[in-house]
């Protein structure tokens, strides 16, 4: 019992590897198709390889059993899989854990999460917890090279993918199907039934020894796991009535025939804290197993909605139990239920295959041999190739870019081939960077090639972003004469990161550096639309260089045109601001359907710095920040307007620095105000008290991950039209057109009550006030500072 280590296995070894490993299962003909599924391109291509990967041995057909179904797409140039994240990012408790290292991945993989959020913390002492491994410096700095992530359930994938920059795909967890199955004749004829509770992850143990029972024996499996007595009398420490304690009997250990035989003809119970994926309950669908469990959202999703033995109290758990009818009626449910054929190592292949996850991945070239070369950029898909379907791959630009970049700083000749110098200095190729040195030359150009016309018309909608350092008139991206993306590089400031948005779709374009809006200029002038722009190709371009160094160049494609344009003022508010930008940036909608502008009058508090790095960090997120003179610092309606006049959004936003919302508040609201234009929506307003904002701003509370528990304890004014229940500032959300046909007064140089005329001006064009149900915002505490204030808050 336990769990073991595998490492890669050779191309060469490969049928050998599924030859040693299904001796027993596998027919001749069987072991042929494995041969050919290995060693041809006929069903995938072979993007993958696998890192060292944790293969749990108690669970009859668990992730090993997935994993190994994997093995067919592995290939030497392949993407690292890390097929179990939280043994690479929490568990630490072995030495060779170590030896894994919680050091960052620093090449491209993609990885699967297991673990639900809001882990019970006796489960979680090894900081487990989804929500605490996206917070460690390892995982931020391996977000750098991951191409994706997959998780076994929708809940986890919906809770996740607005946290990371990445694709998240879902797959559903295989189990094999054995002969001795579920059968209602033999539950008939057992007079000696059990309720069967497997396992211990995420158990409520009580539950099982709480129950009442008159029918049915109670019975424990314990797999055999040491942490199992640790979460077990942890539990149990609460269950004082001895008989209780007596009344479970504990199975230590079952061969695999005992065990198909113990859930042929009994019933299974589980009480979960939480769930993704769960082997017991695929195991009970493949063998139309009657299973008695809490109606969880991941359990939902594989039991579906109208499963007959979900329980929410454990008397209805126990009448269920014992109820033979409601028994029988969940065998059948089971034996027809559409997901049951989906549990298939072949449908778990086709899945992760078809994935946009690996469809993304660059393909291996039939004609590269051993070099690593990537696919041309209008190569087409070996899935492709034998449906006889021609399809280009998705992005083949950003798979090229992401991998060749790390392979070109590396020393591969072949990447660094796409590379050409098309005009004066000399460039050379450093550790992590990519240099031009000045031999007298004024301009210096540097072309990639594969970065051509034909390659940006197909990405329509990305983000191409690099950092500059060094010394220069001037540095940054070009696409031909006149369509540069240049800034300065003076002594005194000698980094910089530039981010150029291209949205075809919508003909729109926008220039950052550092996260802030640059103006248009002489070295763009002849950008008159986005054709113009992707009419050339991408070309590093500096003038009058000393010595500049270009690091990280980046792409990334967004699958939305921008919907909604948050508006914030912000003027010595950073601390509260960072908290308010940390739940924006996690709002659950698609990458780039969400702009945040940020208005700053040059305030001295770090707030240009701050939202250089949140914009930064989060490409997927449009995080722009909008200069404007410290003289309006106190003119909130000529702030807003300034924004106004930049944004691209179908809805505007407007709030405050000092208010968070929740991730799911965006697009809640979008489908709830959907078409209905001319109004003045608003939302509620609770206040946090002086501790509580203390805690968020000190890192001891954290406003994303509990802001349901800091909702449940904020205080709320419930009189309409208070400060805390009307169109004010704090939200004031509009279709497009009615922020232009009102805005805000610009010739009142205060904040104080420039809402309210505001939401007077609405009306009196017949724009009515209307409140979204369930829509709020936590305020932050302050000093009352309507007028700017000389603290920094």
């Amino acid at each position: 019992m336990g769990s073991c280590w595998v490492w890669d296995f050779p191309p060469s070894s490969e049928f050998f590897w599924w030859l040693i490993k299904y001796k027993n299962q596998l027919t001749l003909v069987g072991l042929i198709g494995f041969f050919l599924m290995a060693n041809t391109d006929t069903l995938a291509p072979k993007k993958i390889r696998f890192a060292r990967q944790w293969r749990p041995t108690h669970h009859r057909s668990g992730w090993g059993y997935a994993m190994d179904t994997l093995g067919p797409l592995y290939g030497t140039e392949g993407v690292l899989l890390d097929g179990f994240v939280e043994k690479k990012f929490a568990w630490d408790s072995h030495l060779a854990d170590k030896c894994n290292g919680l050091r960052p991945y620093q090449e491209p993989w993609i990885g699967i999460l297991h673990n639900p959020p809001n882990l019970p913390r006796r489960f979680n002492v090894n900081h487990q917890a989804p929500e605490e491994i996206l917070q460690t410096q390892s995982w931020h700095e391996s977000m750098h090279y991951c191409r994706g992530l997959f998780t076994l359930s929708r809940y986890l994938k919906e809770w996740l993918q607005p946290l990371v920059p990445v694709s998240v795909c879902n797959l559903l967890h295989p189990t094999e199907t054995p002969q001795n199955r579920f059968s209602a004749q033999k539950y008939l004829l057992n007079r000696e039934r059990q309720l069967v509770q497997i396992g211990w992850w995420l158990r409520r143990f009580s539950s099982l020894y709480s129950l009442q029972l008159t029918q049915l024996k109670k019975t424990f499996l314990n797999l055999g796991d040491a942490w199992i007595d640790t979460v077990d009398h942890g539990e149990l420490n609460f269950v004082v009535d001895k008989t209780k304690l007596e009344s479970v009997q504990i199975i230590s250990y079952l061969s695999n025939d005992e065990y198909d035989e113990l859930i042929s003809k009994n019933i299974v119970f589980l009480d979960l804290y939480a769930s993704s994926a769960n082997n017991v309950i695929v195991e009970c669908i493949a063998r139309a197993t009657p299973i008695l469990v809490n109606p969880l959202p991941a359990v939902v999703e594989y039991l579906g909605h109208d499963y007959p033995l979900y329980f929410e109290t454990l008397e209805e758990a126990a009448w269920k139990a014992e109820n033979e009818a409601l028994v029988l009626a969940t065998h059948e449910y089971l034996k027809g239920w559409a997901i049951r054929e989906k549990l298939t190592r072949d449908h778990f292949l086709e899945a992760f295959v078809s994935s946009e996850i690996y469809r993304q991945l660059p393909s291996p070239s039939r004609n590269a041999g051993d070099t690593g070369a990537l696919p041309a950029v209008n190569s087409v898909c070996a899935e492709c190739k034998v449906s006889g379907v021609a399809q280009l791959i998705d992005d083949p630009l950003v798979q090229a870019l992401q991998l060749g970049w790390d392979r070109a700083l590396a020393g591969d000749g072949q990447e660094r081939a796409n590379w050409r110098v098309v005009e004066g200095d000399e460039w050379s190729w450093q550790q992590n960077a990519v240099c031009a040195r000045s031999n007298g030359s004024d301009w210096s150009a540097y072309e990639y090639s594969r970065c051509d016309t034909q390659a940006l018309r197909a990405l329509k909608n990305f983000v191409i972003e690099v950092t500059i350092s060094g010394s220069a008139e001037a540095a940054g991206l070009s696409f031909g004469p006149y369509k540069d993306f240049l800034t300065e590089l003076s002594p005194q400031m000698d980094r910089h990161r530039l981010q150029l948005e291209v949205d075809g779709i919508t003909d729109s374009w926008s220039f950052r550096i550092d996260g802030q809006l640059a103006e248009r200029s002489q070295w763009n002038s002849a950008v008159r639309n986005t054709a113009d722009l992707v009419a050339g190709t991408l070309t590093l371009k500096v003038r009058g260089a000393n010595c500049v160094a270009f690091h990280d160049l980046a792409i990334h494609t967004l699958q939305k045109s921008c919907e909604l344009s948050v508006i914030i003022t912000c003027y010595r508010f950073a601390q509260r601001l960072r908290l308010s930008l940390r739940n924006w940036v996690h709002q659950s909608l698609g990458s780039g359907a969400l702009e945040i502008l940020v208005i700053n009058p040059s305030s001295p508090d770090g707030t240009h710095e701050l939202l250089a790095a949140v914009s930064s960090s989060y490409p997927h997120v449009r995080v722009r920040e909008v200069p404007t003179i410290s003289a309006l610092a106190t003119n909130k309606g000529a702030m807003i307007n300034r924004a106004l006049e930049v944004s691209r959004g179908q809805w505007i936003w407007l709030t405050d620095a000092d208010c968070l919302f929740s991730p799911t508040a965006a697009a809640v609201t979008l489908d709830k105000i959907a078409g209905r234009n001319q109004r003045l929506f608003y939302g509620e307003r609770r206040y946090l008290s002086n501790a509580q904002t203390n805690a968020l701003l000190s890192g001891r509370l954290d406003g994303l991950s509990q802001f349901d528990l800091l909702a449940s304890s904020a205080v709320f004014n419930t009189d309409p039209g208070g400060p805390g229940n009307g169109p004010w500032g704090y939200t004031q959300i509009m279709d497009r057109s009615t922020a232009k046909a009102v805005r805000y007064r610009d010739d009142l140089n205060y904040f104080a009550h420039s809402d309210s005329q505001f939401a007077e001006g609405c009306e009196r064009q017949g724009i009515s006030p209307e409140k979204v149900e369930g829509l709020f915002c936590l305020h932050l505490d302050h000093p009352f500072s309507w007028y700017g204030t000389n603290m920094f808050l």
